[in-house]
């Protein structure tokens, strides 16, 4: 990361929402349930079936299929479908005015336009339900306890508070906060879904 300038964000514990290749593992997970009857260990083979759905069908979001975004043309579904094209010597783009770099630069250009119209509107929409939890550095919060069960130790995760007592180091962005616990120092980042004020 260092050598190619890459900054490096963490999420906050326990929000895979602001993690995008978490939206894509889950619809990975319910595609393999679907496959799944009662022996659980051949989960991995259909893999190459549903990456290929994932990859060749049209997301809503980009208007595109991820495919088409990444090389500029549809994916061939079909061995025969190759073959005749190859037969045909119609593999290449086909005509076009633009060359393949242009191309895929104007798709792309489009598709970041197609993003940002897509986060206005969940913007929206989240916006409606979401509460604004105004804190700031120095303020003493509840944050949701994530805590695992553990028989070894003879705690059970139920049983435990649902809320800890934390404070307020610094705000990271509109919805991430760094807070140390105060039962133990530990500091760690939380979304502000997970954390209530602290009724003096």
């Amino acid at each position: 990361m260092s050598k190619y300038g890459v900054k490096h964000f963490t999420t906050a514990v326990y929000s895979p929402q602001a993690n995008s290749s978490e939206r894509v593992n889950r619809s990975l997970i319910a595609a393999i349930r679907s496959y799944l009857k009662e022996n659980q260990k051949d989960w991995d083979n259909h893999l190459v079936d549903i990456s290929m759905a994932l990859r060749s069908s049209y997301h809503s979001a980009i208007q595109f299929s991820p495919f088409y975004a990444l090389f500029g043309h549809q994916m061939i579904l079909n061995g025969d479908t190759y073959a005749l094209l190859r037969k045909l010597d119609s593999l290449g783009e086909g005509e076009t005015v633009l060359e393949h770099p242009d191309k895929l630069q104007a798709i792309r250009t489009k598709l970041m336009e197609n993003l940002k119209t897509a986060y206005e509107a969940n913007q929206r929409t989240y916006n409606l339900r979401s509460r604004v939890v105004q804190i700031k550095p120095g303020d003493i919060v509840f944050r949701r306890n994530f805590a695992q069960s553990n028989k070894a130790a003879n705690f059970n995760a139920k049983l435990a508070p649902k809320f800890l007592k934390a404070k307020v180091l610094k705000c990271i962005g509109n919805c991430l906060y760094e807070l140390q616990d105060d039962h133990d120092g530990k500091i760690n980042v939380y979304h502000a879904k997970d954390i209530q004020r602290h009724s003096k």
